[in-house]
């Protein structure tokens, strides 16, 4: 693109790939560069393994470019990476992650996950309305970490989810022929009476 006798600036092709060397080359011969040609290449994260779990679960992410220095990170949190390739990052999420947003940082460079990376958080079961009923009262249980494949249980029975309200609430019904018993919900992230 600009030239003197001592220097040329080009620019380098978008479909350049890095390694290359530069070559210069005029009537009277040609040159090579004395070494390759680094390309900084964005990186791009194409899964992850597993696409879920607790705090604590090392996720291994697969892509392409990654380079030392790249960052993990899930909101505010930082996640340990153990190990580092080109194609594969290993990192480890904190103990105490918590559902956010996740990032690959490189300098300034923040890049957000296009399918985020799923925290799991234990059930909590916070109440149950009403406190009493006969058999077949439809019980809305409340609390925080349910999900679609959350399973409610009233003493040793695994009873049928009726409704769902997102996280906050689940509707099941009291099944004849039972006394009086406790609830216990379970996700694949833990049980809770």
């Amino acid at each position: 693109r600009e030239r003197t006798p001592t220097t040329l600036k080009v620019q380098v092709p978008t479909d350049a790939s890095t390694g290359e060397l530069f070559g210069v080359e005029n009537p009277s011969g040609r040159a090579l560069a004395s070494g390759p040609f680094t390309l900084l290449l964005p990186a791009s994260i194409t899964s992850f393994d597993p696409p879920r779990g607790l705090p604590g679960v090392t996720v291994t992410l697969t892509g392409a470019n990654f380079q030392a220095g790249d960052e993990l990170w899930l909101g505010t949190r930082p996640l340990e990476i153990e190990r580092l390739s080109a194609r594969t990052i290993v990192a480890t999420l904190p103990k105490n992650a918590v559902p956010a947003k996740s990032q690959h940082r490189r300098g300034k460079t923040v890049v957000d996950f296009a399918t985020p990376f799923v925290v799991l958080a234990p059930p909590r079961l916070t109440d149950f309305a009403p406190a009493s009923g006969p058999a077949t009262t439809r019980v809305t249980l409340t609390g925080t970490g349910f999900t679609e494949a959350t399973r409610v249980s009233y003493g040793d029975r695994t009873l049928k989810v009726l409704a769902r309200s997102g996280d906050p609430s689940i509707t099941v019904m009291i099944p004849p022929d039972i006394g009086d018993a406790t609830f216990t919900v379970t996700t694949e992230a833990g049980t809770t009476r």
